[in-house]
């Protein structure tokens, strides 16, 4: 009697620690919605933003605005796919607006710190501030 007692106190315990995870990583997700983020780590000068809203990104890419989904599970992150508008503009920006976007669509890991945003990608991390 003692051990089932024992195990199904376990198994509750158990239970309620992945229930307060969870809370934590939902209020991750608040904590990065509603916020614009400015690169700052390469391509400064196109001014680049990444915005978060419930279950989609969007921003500016230097040229054109950027969407798409996204999914958080703890700190890990995926982007994409990703559409955007398709203005003219000087082609060095293009380029580096396309390297961006790919970067983004390899996104990995997502870390926040006070008023920065990082996302690990499969080659570098973007640093983001909080505007």
């Amino acid at each position: 009697m003692k051990k089932i007692i024992f195990l199904l106190l376990l198994t509750l315990g158990i239970l309620g620690c992945n229930n307060i995870d969870k809370k934590e990583k939902e209020v991750e997700i608040s904590k990065i919605m509603d916020n614009e983020y400015t690169l700052v780590s390469e391509y400064k000068d196109l001014g680049i933003t990444i915005n978060f809203d419930k279950d989609r990104v969007y921003g500016f890419s230097g040229v054109n605005r950027y969407f798409g989904n996204y999914k958080i599970d703890g700190d890990k992150i995926k982007i994409g796919p990703l559409a955007g508008t398709r203005m003219a503009g000087p082609i060095q920006s293009l380029q580096k607006e396309q390297k961006y976007l790919k970067q983004l669509e390899s996104a990995k890991i997502l870390k926040l710190k006070e008023n920065s945003l990082l996302i690990e990608t499969a080659d570098k991390t973007l640093y983001f501030e909080k505007k």
